[in-house]
Protein backbone atom coordinates (compact mmCIF):
# COMPACT_ATOMS: atom_id res chain seq x y z
CA UNK A 1 0.00 0.00 0.00
CA UNK A 2 1.54 3.21 -0.84
CA UNK A 3 2.12 6.24 1.59
CA UNK A 4 -1.47 8.07 0.18
CA UNK A 5 -3.98 4.78 0.52
CA UNK A 6 -1.76 4.76 4.53
CA UNK A 7 -3.00 8.03 5.14
CA UNK A 8 -6.43 7.27 3.58
CA UNK A 9 -7.10 4.43 5.84
CA UNK A 10 -5.70 6.51 9.45
CA UNK A 11 -7.25 9.18 8.33
CA UNK A 12 -10.73 7.43 8.03
CA UNK A 13 -9.82 4.84 11.02
CA UNK A 14 -9.32 8.53 13.10
CA UNK A 15 -12.73 9.16 11.62
CA UNK A 16 -14.52 6.36 12.57
CA UNK A 17 -13.29 6.61 16.00
CA UNK A 18 -14.33 9.92 16.39
CA UNK A 19 -17.79 8.87 14.85
CA UNK A 20 -18.41 5.80 17.18
CA UNK A 21 -17.65 8.06 20.42
CA UNK A 22 -20.35 10.79 19.49
CA UNK A 23 -22.88 8.62 18.50
CA UNK A 24 -22.49 6.43 21.88
CA UNK A 25 -21.87 9.57 24.04
CA UNK A 26 -25.10 10.85 25.91
CA UNK A 27 -25.60 13.32 28.77
CA UNK A 28 -26.50 11.39 32.11
CA UNK A 29 -24.96 10.92 35.26
CA UNK A 30 -22.81 7.92 37.19
CA UNK A 31 -22.66 7.07 40.62
CA UNK A 32 -19.90 4.34 41.40
CA UNK A 33 -20.02 1.97 44.50
CA UNK A 34 -18.51 4.28 46.86
CA UNK A 35 -21.22 7.51 46.94
CA UNK A 36 -19.40 9.66 43.99
CA UNK A 37 -21.25 10.67 41.53
CA UNK A 38 -19.83 12.02 38.12
CA UNK A 39 -22.40 14.06 35.23
CA UNK A 40 -21.44 14.69 31.49
CA UNK A 41 -21.41 13.12 28.18
CA UNK A 42 -21.17 9.30 29.27
CA UNK A 43 -20.23 6.95 26.64
CA UNK A 44 -20.43 2.75 27.77
CA UNK A 45 -17.48 0.59 26.83
CA UNK A 46 -17.33 -3.11 26.89
CA UNK A 47 -15.21 -2.65 30.26
CA UNK A 48 -14.98 1.14 30.94
CA UNK A 49 -17.55 4.10 31.82
CA UNK A 50 -16.34 7.64 30.23
CA UNK A 51 -17.51 11.01 31.31
CA UNK A 52 -16.41 13.92 29.30
CA UNK A 53 -17.37 17.60 30.29
CA UNK A 54 -15.74 20.78 29.03
CA UNK A 55 -12.92 18.60 27.27
CA UNK A 56 -11.98 17.03 30.68
CA UNK A 57 -12.17 12.80 30.25
CA UNK A 58 -12.71 10.96 33.62
CA UNK A 59 -12.86 6.89 32.95
CA UNK A 60 -14.19 4.14 35.41
CA UNK A 61 -14.20 0.56 35.46
CA UNK A 62 -17.85 -0.42 34.79
CA UNK A 63 -17.17 -3.03 38.19
CA UNK A 64 -16.87 -0.16 40.44
CA UNK A 65 -20.30 1.97 39.12
CA UNK A 66 -23.09 1.14 41.10
CA UNK A 67 -25.47 3.07 38.29
CA UNK A 68 -25.75 4.84 35.24
CA UNK A 69 -28.71 7.18 34.47
CA UNK A 70 -28.73 8.51 31.19
CA UNK A 71 -30.49 12.18 30.78
CA UNK A 72 -32.42 11.05 28.11
CA UNK A 73 -34.13 8.00 29.99
CA UNK A 74 -35.00 10.22 33.13
CA UNK A 75 -36.80 12.82 30.79
CA UNK A 76 -38.63 10.35 28.69
CA UNK A 77 -39.84 9.07 32.16
CA UNK A 78 -40.82 13.11 33.53
CA UNK A 79 -42.21 13.98 30.37
CA UNK A 80 -44.39 10.40 30.04
CA UNK A 81 -45.80 10.97 33.90
CA UNK A 82 -46.08 14.55 33.61
CA UNK A 83 -48.75 14.00 30.80
CA UNK A 84 -50.53 11.46 32.98
CA UNK A 85 -51.39 13.54 35.53
CA UNK A 86 -54.86 15.13 36.15
CA UNK A 87 -55.34 18.33 34.24
CA UNK A 88 -55.90 20.07 38.07
CA UNK A 89 -53.18 18.47 39.54
CA UNK A 90 -50.94 21.26 41.25
CA UNK A 91 -49.76 19.16 44.24
CA UNK A 92 -48.42 16.14 41.56
CA UNK A 93 -46.56 18.54 39.38
CA UNK A 94 -45.15 20.01 41.98
CA UNK A 95 -43.90 16.67 43.52
CA UNK A 96 -42.39 15.67 39.91
CA UNK A 97 -40.78 19.56 40.41
CA UNK A 98 -38.92 18.53 43.70
CA UNK A 99 -37.62 15.01 42.31
CA UNK A 100 -36.46 16.87 39.40
CA UNK A 101 -34.59 19.48 41.44
CA UNK A 102 -33.00 17.01 43.28
CA UNK A 103 -31.44 15.41 40.35
CA UNK A 104 -30.59 18.60 39.53
CA UNK A 105 -32.42 18.48 36.39
CA UNK A 106 -33.62 22.53 37.23
CA UNK A 107 -35.42 22.49 33.61
CA UNK A 108 -37.28 20.19 34.30
CA UNK A 109 -37.87 21.38 37.71
CA UNK A 110 -38.83 24.65 35.99
CA UNK A 111 -41.13 22.95 33.41
CA UNK A 112 -43.27 21.11 36.14
CA UNK A 113 -44.10 24.19 38.21
CA UNK A 114 -44.46 26.44 35.52
CA UNK A 115 -47.36 23.97 34.45
CA UNK A 116 -48.99 23.70 37.69
CA UNK A 117 -49.00 27.24 37.75
CA UNK A 118 -50.66 27.15 34.61
CA UNK A 119 -53.60 24.85 36.74
CA UNK A 120 -53.48 27.57 39.35
CA UNK A 121 -51.65 30.78 38.98
CA UNK A 122 -52.31 31.21 42.99
CA UNK A 123 -50.48 28.49 44.33
CA UNK A 124 -47.69 29.82 47.27
CA UNK A 125 -46.06 26.65 46.93
CA UNK A 126 -45.23 26.59 43.66
CA UNK A 127 -44.60 30.09 43.61
CA UNK A 128 -42.11 30.26 46.25
CA UNK A 129 -40.34 26.77 44.60
CA UNK A 130 -40.60 28.42 40.89
CA UNK A 131 -37.92 31.35 42.44
CA UNK A 132 -35.83 28.74 44.29
CA UNK A 133 -35.69 27.05 41.17
CA UNK A 134 -34.72 30.27 39.27
CA UNK A 135 -32.44 31.35 41.71
CA UNK A 136 -30.64 27.85 41.72
CA UNK A 137 -30.49 27.93 38.03
CA UNK A 138 -28.48 30.96 38.30
CA UNK A 139 -26.46 30.29 40.85
CA UNK A 140 -24.78 27.31 38.08
CA UNK A 141 -24.90 30.06 35.45
CA UNK A 142 -22.63 31.73 38.02
CA UNK A 143 -20.48 29.01 38.63
CA UNK A 144 -20.17 27.90 35.08
CA UNK A 145 -19.14 31.91 34.24
CA UNK A 146 -16.65 31.84 36.96
CA UNK A 147 -15.00 28.97 36.19
CA UNK A 148 -16.53 26.89 38.81
CA UNK A 149 -19.05 23.76 38.12
CA UNK A 150 -21.47 21.90 40.47
CA UNK A 151 -20.30 18.75 39.08
CA UNK A 152 -17.08 18.90 36.94
CA UNK A 153 -16.15 15.64 35.13
CA UNK A 154 -12.85 14.33 36.87
CA UNK A 155 -13.61 15.36 40.22
CA UNK A 156 -16.12 13.28 42.17
CA UNK A 157 -19.76 15.45 43.30
CA UNK A 158 -20.83 15.34 46.69
CA UNK A 159 -24.05 13.66 47.42
CA UNK A 160 -25.09 17.56 48.56
CA UNK A 161 -28.62 18.05 47.36
CA UNK A 162 -28.12 21.19 45.40
CA UNK A 163 -30.24 23.06 47.46
CA UNK A 164 -27.90 23.15 50.27
CA UNK A 165 -24.98 24.14 47.59
CA UNK A 166 -23.13 27.22 49.24
CA UNK A 167 -23.31 29.70 46.72
CA UNK A 168 -19.63 30.52 44.77
CA UNK A 169 -18.99 34.13 46.43
CA UNK A 170 -19.89 36.32 42.76
CA UNK A 171 -21.30 39.08 41.90
CA UNK A 172 -25.32 38.27 40.96
CA UNK A 173 -28.65 39.68 40.60
CA UNK A 174 -31.38 39.60 42.84
CA UNK A 175 -34.13 38.63 40.60
CA UNK A 176 -37.22 40.48 42.01
CA UNK A 177 -39.59 38.93 39.70
CA UNK A 178 -43.49 39.46 39.32
CA UNK A 179 -45.64 36.58 40.17
CA UNK A 180 -47.60 34.46 38.16
CA UNK A 181 -50.89 36.45 39.59
CA UNK A 182 -48.80 39.65 38.59
CA UNK A 183 -48.53 38.25 34.52
CA UNK A 184 -52.15 37.36 34.56
CA UNK A 185 -53.31 40.69 35.56
CA UNK A 186 -51.27 42.25 32.79
CA UNK A 187 -52.27 39.69 30.08
CA UNK A 188 -55.95 40.91 30.67
CA UNK A 189 -55.36 44.52 30.73
CA UNK A 190 -53.29 44.17 27.27
CA UNK A 191 -56.06 41.86 26.03
CA UNK A 192 -57.06 43.69 22.68
CA UNK A 193 -60.57 43.59 20.71
CA UNK A 194 -59.80 41.89 17.37
CA UNK A 195 -56.72 39.96 19.43
CA UNK A 196 -56.17 36.33 17.69
CA UNK A 197 -54.20 33.53 18.37
CA UNK A 198 -54.38 33.67 22.19
CA UNK A 199 -55.50 30.70 24.19
CA UNK A 200 -58.77 31.89 27.08
CA UNK A 201 -60.02 28.92 28.84
CA UNK A 202 -63.47 30.43 30.30
CA UNK A 203 -65.24 28.53 32.75
CA UNK A 204 -68.28 26.73 31.57
CA UNK A 205 -70.73 27.62 34.54
CA UNK A 206 -69.39 31.25 34.40
CA UNK A 207 -70.35 31.56 30.57
CA UNK A 208 -74.02 30.54 31.00
CA UNK A 209 -73.84 32.74 34.08
CA UNK A 210 -72.51 35.49 32.75
CA UNK A 211 -75.13 34.89 29.66
CA UNK A 212 -77.78 35.33 31.88
CA UNK A 213 -77.04 38.06 33.58
CA UNK A 214 -76.58 39.73 30.29
CA UNK A 215 -80.33 38.50 28.85
CA UNK A 216 -78.68 36.43 26.36
CA UNK A 217 -78.32 32.75 25.41
CA UNK A 218 -75.64 30.86 25.80
CA UNK A 219 -75.36 29.93 21.93
CA UNK A 220 -75.48 33.93 21.68
CA UNK A 221 -72.54 34.76 23.58
CA UNK A 222 -70.70 31.37 22.12
CA UNK A 223 -71.09 32.94 18.87
CA UNK A 224 -68.59 35.15 19.99
CA UNK A 225 -64.87 34.95 20.29
CA UNK A 226 -63.45 33.54 23.16
CA UNK A 227 -61.39 37.30 22.98
CA UNK A 228 -64.67 39.04 23.04
CA UNK A 229 -66.38 36.97 25.75
CA UNK A 230 -63.31 37.58 28.08
CA UNK A 231 -63.60 41.00 27.43
CA UNK A 232 -66.99 41.66 28.28
CA UNK A 233 -66.59 39.21 31.14
CA UNK A 234 -63.84 41.23 32.46
CA UNK A 235 -66.17 44.54 31.59
CA UNK A 236 -69.21 43.96 33.01
CA UNK A 237 -68.72 40.28 34.86
CA UNK A 238 -68.30 40.23 38.67
CA UNK A 239 -65.27 39.48 40.88
CA UNK A 240 -65.49 35.92 40.95
CA UNK A 241 -66.53 35.94 37.36
CA UNK A 242 -63.20 37.49 36.92
CA UNK A 243 -60.92 34.99 38.60
CA UNK A 244 -62.66 31.66 36.60
CA UNK A 245 -61.33 33.25 32.91
CA UNK A 246 -57.81 32.22 32.20
CA UNK A 247 -55.69 34.06 29.94
CA UNK A 248 -53.18 31.16 28.87
CA UNK A 249 -50.70 32.66 26.30
CA UNK A 250 -49.20 35.88 25.21
CA UNK A 251 -51.69 38.66 23.68
CA UNK A 252 -50.37 39.89 20.69
CA UNK A 253 -48.75 42.76 22.25
CA UNK A 254 -46.64 40.36 24.48
CA UNK A 255 -45.73 38.07 21.70
CA UNK A 256 -44.46 41.02 19.82
CA UNK A 257 -42.56 42.66 22.73
CA UNK A 258 -40.69 39.13 23.89
CA UNK A 259 -39.96 37.83 20.41
CA UNK A 260 -38.51 41.45 18.65
CA UNK A 261 -39.12 44.31 21.16
CA UNK A 262 -36.91 43.41 24.52
CA UNK A 263 -34.10 41.00 22.84
CA UNK A 264 -33.55 44.15 20.48
CA UNK A 265 -33.48 46.12 24.43
CA UNK A 266 -31.73 43.59 26.17
CA UNK A 267 -29.14 43.46 23.73
CA UNK A 268 -28.20 47.07 23.82
CA UNK A 269 -28.95 48.65 27.06
CA UNK A 270 -29.01 45.44 29.49
CA UNK A 271 -25.18 44.75 29.78
CA UNK A 272 -23.91 44.23 33.17
CA UNK A 273 -22.27 47.48 33.02
CA UNK A 274 -25.20 49.35 32.12
CA UNK A 275 -28.91 48.75 33.03
CA UNK A 276 -28.15 44.59 33.50
CA UNK A 277 -26.39 45.62 36.75
CA UNK A 278 -25.49 47.60 39.25
CA UNK A 279 -24.23 50.94 37.49
CA UNK A 280 -28.17 50.87 35.92
CA UNK A 281 -29.06 53.36 38.59
CA UNK A 282 -33.36 53.41 38.57
CA UNK A 283 -33.61 51.54 35.91
CA UNK A 284 -32.54 48.10 35.78
CA UNK A 285 -33.67 45.28 33.52
CA UNK A 286 -33.19 41.50 33.69
CA UNK A 287 -30.97 39.16 31.13
CA UNK A 288 -31.25 36.76 29.93
CA UNK A 289 -35.13 36.59 29.36
CA UNK A 290 -35.33 32.90 29.91
CA UNK A 291 -38.61 32.30 31.44
CA UNK A 292 -42.44 34.11 31.46
CA UNK A 293 -41.54 35.96 34.53
CA UNK A 294 -38.60 37.80 33.70
CA UNK A 295 -40.37 38.63 30.47
CA UNK A 296 -43.34 40.04 32.01
CA UNK A 297 -41.46 41.99 34.58
CA UNK A 298 -38.71 43.22 31.85
CA UNK A 299 -42.34 44.79 30.17
CA UNK A 300 -43.57 46.19 33.33
CA UNK A 301 -40.58 48.08 34.42
CA UNK A 302 -40.31 49.50 30.60
CA UNK A 303 -44.03 50.21 30.28
CA UNK A 304 -44.63 52.01 33.37
CA UNK A 305 -40.88 53.75 33.83
CA UNK A 306 -40.81 57.84 33.64
CA UNK A 307 -38.04 60.25 33.90
CA UNK A 308 -38.80 63.88 34.46
CA UNK A 309 -37.20 65.79 31.54
CA UNK A 310 -36.43 69.40 31.30
CA UNK A 311 -37.41 71.05 28.09
CA UNK A 312 -37.72 74.66 29.02
CA UNK A 313 -38.74 76.39 25.04
CA UNK A 314 -39.16 72.99 23.65
CA UNK A 315 -42.24 71.57 22.47
CA UNK A 316 -42.71 69.01 25.48
CA UNK A 317 -42.23 71.40 28.49
CA UNK A 318 -41.19 70.31 31.82
CA UNK A 319 -42.74 66.99 32.51
CA UNK A 320 -42.53 63.45 33.47
CA UNK A 321 -41.48 61.50 29.87
CA UNK A 322 -42.45 57.44 29.69
CA UNK A 323 -39.78 55.22 28.25
CA UNK A 324 -42.63 53.72 26.67
CA UNK A 325 -45.69 56.25 25.13
CA UNK A 326 -48.83 54.60 23.75
CA UNK A 327 -49.81 55.98 20.89
CA UNK A 328 -46.91 58.37 20.60
CA UNK A 329 -44.12 56.21 20.05
CA UNK A 330 -42.07 58.93 18.78
CA UNK A 331 -42.29 60.92 21.80
CA UNK A 332 -40.84 58.43 23.93
CA UNK A 333 -37.37 57.92 25.78
CA UNK A 334 -37.00 54.56 24.60
CA UNK A 335 -37.03 55.87 20.93
CA UNK A 336 -35.27 59.26 21.27
CA UNK A 337 -32.58 57.58 23.51
CA UNK A 338 -31.76 55.43 20.70
CA UNK A 339 -31.41 57.71 18.48
CA UNK A 340 -28.02 60.12 17.14
CA UNK A 341 -28.12 63.47 18.80
CA UNK A 342 -28.05 65.29 15.80
CA UNK A 343 -31.52 63.59 14.99
CA UNK A 344 -33.38 63.38 18.33
CA UNK A 345 -36.21 65.83 19.84
CA UNK A 346 -34.31 65.49 23.51
CA UNK A 347 -31.26 63.24 24.00
CA UNK A 348 -30.16 60.85 26.80
CA UNK A 349 -27.60 62.58 29.11
CA UNK A 350 -24.44 62.72 28.54
CA UNK A 351 -22.55 59.27 29.56
CA UNK A 352 -18.32 60.08 30.88
CA UNK A 353 -19.12 63.25 28.94
CA UNK A 354 -20.22 62.49 25.91
CA UNK A 355 -23.28 61.09 23.82
CA UNK A 356 -24.18 57.19 23.69
CA UNK A 357 -23.62 55.69 20.49
CA UNK A 358 -27.34 55.56 19.45
CA UNK A 359 -28.86 52.33 19.18
CA UNK A 360 -30.53 53.41 15.83
CA UNK A 361 -29.05 54.84 12.65
CA UNK A 362 -31.77 57.51 11.96
CA UNK A 363 -35.46 57.19 11.85
CA UNK A 364 -35.75 55.00 8.62
CA UNK A 365 -34.31 52.11 10.64
CA UNK A 366 -36.14 49.21 10.59
CA UNK A 367 -35.43 48.65 14.04
CA UNK A 368 -36.89 52.42 15.04
CA UNK A 369 -39.66 51.59 12.71
CA UNK A 370 -40.74 48.28 14.67
CA UNK A 371 -40.23 49.91 18.25
CA UNK A 372 -42.69 52.71 17.36
CA UNK A 373 -45.33 50.53 15.39
CA UNK A 374 -45.28 48.51 18.71
CA UNK A 375 -45.85 51.67 20.97
CA UNK A 376 -48.41 53.00 18.42
CA UNK A 377 -50.09 50.14 16.91
CA UNK A 378 -49.69 46.41 18.62
CA UNK A 379 -50.31 48.00 23.12
CA UNK A 380 -53.38 48.94 24.08
CA UNK A 381 -54.07 52.63 23.52
CA UNK A 382 -54.37 53.87 26.77
CA UNK A 383 -51.84 52.91 29.83
CA UNK A 384 -53.48 50.73 32.39
CA UNK A 385 -54.01 50.44 36.07
CA UNK A 386 -52.55 47.33 36.89
CA UNK A 387 -53.00 47.43 40.46
CA UNK A 388 -49.60 45.21 40.58
CA UNK A 389 -47.62 46.18 44.10
CA UNK A 390 -43.84 45.52 42.72
CA UNK A 391 -41.15 47.87 43.36
CA UNK A 392 -38.52 47.63 40.71
CA UNK A 393 -34.89 46.90 41.52
CA UNK A 394 -32.34 49.31 41.21
CA UNK A 395 -28.52 49.28 41.08
CA UNK A 396 -28.30 49.43 44.45
CA UNK A 397 -30.29 46.40 44.77
CA UNK A 398 -28.25 44.16 42.32
CA UNK A 399 -24.77 43.88 44.10
CA UNK A 400 -24.45 40.98 46.34
CA UNK A 401 -20.95 38.97 47.32
CA UNK A 402 -22.24 35.88 49.33
CA UNK A 403 -25.50 37.26 50.61
CA UNK A 404 -23.68 40.33 51.42
CA UNK A 405 -24.63 44.12 49.92
CA UNK A 406 -21.44 45.76 48.69
CA UNK A 407 -20.99 49.33 47.33
CA UNK A 408 -21.71 49.41 43.48
CA UNK A 409 -18.70 49.90 41.80
CA UNK A 410 -18.06 50.45 37.84
CA UNK A 411 -16.16 48.79 35.44
CA UNK A 412 -12.86 50.08 36.74
CA UNK A 413 -13.78 49.10 40.17
CA UNK A 414 -13.99 52.85 41.40
CA UNK A 415 -17.10 53.73 43.55
CA UNK A 416 -20.34 55.14 41.88
CA UNK A 417 -20.95 58.08 43.02
CA UNK A 418 -24.76 58.40 43.43
CA UNK A 419 -26.40 61.47 40.91
CA UNK A 420 -23.66 60.06 38.69
CA UNK A 421 -24.93 59.38 35.11
CA UNK A 422 -24.85 55.63 34.54
CA UNK A 423 -21.57 54.39 32.40
CA UNK A 424 -22.64 52.03 29.22
CA UNK A 425 -20.38 49.15 27.61
CA UNK A 426 -18.30 50.38 24.90
CA UNK A 427 -20.37 50.35 21.46
CA UNK A 428 -23.58 50.31 23.73
CA UNK A 429 -26.18 52.45 24.83
CA UNK A 430 -27.32 53.22 28.15
CA UNK A 431 -30.90 53.82 29.13
CA UNK A 432 -31.89 57.23 31.12
CA UNK A 433 -30.51 56.87 35.16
Amino acid sequence: MNRLGRRAVLLFSALGAILAASTFAEQGVVRTKDGHTYQGDVTVGNEVVRIRLHGVETILQKADIDSIELKSDYEADFRQRLAKLDEQDVAGRIALAREAFDRRRYDLAREALENALSADPNSREATDMLRLVQRQIELERDRVGTGGEATMAGEAATSTPASRVPPTPVHTADRRLLTPADVEIIRRKELKPGDSGVRISIDPVVRKRFAESQNMTLAEFNAKSPVQQALEIFAKGDPEMHQRVRIASDPPAILEFRRQIQPMVLQNCATAACHGGSAGGSLILYSPADNDLVTYTNFYILVTYEKPIADTGGVFGNSAKRLVERGRGEQSLLANFGLPITIAEYDHPLVGGKPIPPMFRNKEDPKYRALIEWMNRSLAPIQPDYGINYTPPTGQSLVHVAGQTTQPTTQQGEPVQQGEPVMSAPGQPALPP
